[in-house]
């Protein structure tokens, strides 16, 4: 069994199925890899360029509260990831975002009031639209 299992790690490892920070592995010819002196073309038409479609509406959320937002609907374009700035006051409280689907995440630990940008990006351009946040007490 231990010599299938090594055989099938070194197949997976020429294959470039696994990532390992101390190798490198690469699938493919030489030919493939594109070089600094290239550049790569990409065709965009209107559909595909990111846009904001409509506003991400204010967001109260009460203290000891996690609230989430699909910032993605606000958006229209292809392929598209997403990026955040949270201009927090109270460094309690946290914003993230996830890149691939645009759900934002807030996590309430303290009073504040600030602006949050999220960002859709692709190779064709760049779209932003910015909201508020207000995290208020419990009643």
């Amino acid at each position: 069994m231990k010599g299938n299992l090594n055989k099938i790690i070194y197949v997976m490892a020429i294959s470039g199925f696994f990532y390992s920070p101390h190798f490198s592995f690469a699938a493919g010819s030489n030919d493939n890899i594109i070089k600094p002196s290239e550049s790569v073309t990409t065709e965009c038409t209107e559909d595909d360029k990111p846009r904001v479609t409509e506003d991400i509406p204010e967001t109260s959320v009460q203290l000891d509260e996690t609230k989430v937002i699909s910032a993605s609907e606000a958006f229209k374009g292809t392929k598209m990831y997403y990026t955040i700035s949270a201009l927090v006051t109270n460094r309690e409280n946290q914003v993230i975002i996830n890149r691939r689907n645009g759900l934002v995440i807030i996590k309430a630990k303290a009073e504040d009031e600030f602006p949050v940008t999220v960002t859709a990006t692709n190779p064709c351009g760049a779209a932003s639209a910015t909201f508020k946040v207000t995290i208020g007490t419990t009643d």
